[in-house]
C-alpha cells in the first residue's frame, strides 16, 4: 500500500489536466493557422485574378476546378478544368 495515496491521485489529476489544456490549445492554434492559410490563399488569389494574372492564378486553382460564367444570357456557362478556367 502506497504511504500517500492522495500524492498519486493528485499526479494522476494533474497529468490529465495538462494533456486535456495541450489538447485544446494545440486545436485552437491549429485552427487559427488553417484559418490565416485560408485568408492568405484567397487574398492572393483575388490579387492575381484582379492582376488579369492566368500563371499565377493557375498556380492557385485544384485540377477540378469548375467557373460558372454569367453570361451568355440567360443561363451563362460552365468552365471545367484547371486549364480551361486559367485559359478563359
Amino acid at each position: 500500500m502506497p504511504k500517500n495515496p492522495t500524492k498519486g491521485r493528485l499526479l494522476v489529476v494533474t497529468c490529465v489536466t495538462l494533456v486535456v489544456f495541450t489538447s485544446v490549445t494545440l486545436r485552437r492554434l491549429l485552427a487559427q493557422t488553417a484559418n490565416a492559410t485560408t485568408r492568405v490563399v484567397v487574398d492572393r488569389f483575388n490579387d492575381v485574378f484582379n492582376q488579369h494574372d492566368p500563371d499565377a492564378l493557375a498556380l492557385l486553382l485544384s485540377e477540378d476546378t469548375v467557373f460558372e460564367d454569367t453570361s451568355p444570357a440567360p443561363d451563362g456557362r460552365r468552365i471545367e478544368g484547371k486549364a480551361a478556367v486559367a485559359a478563359f
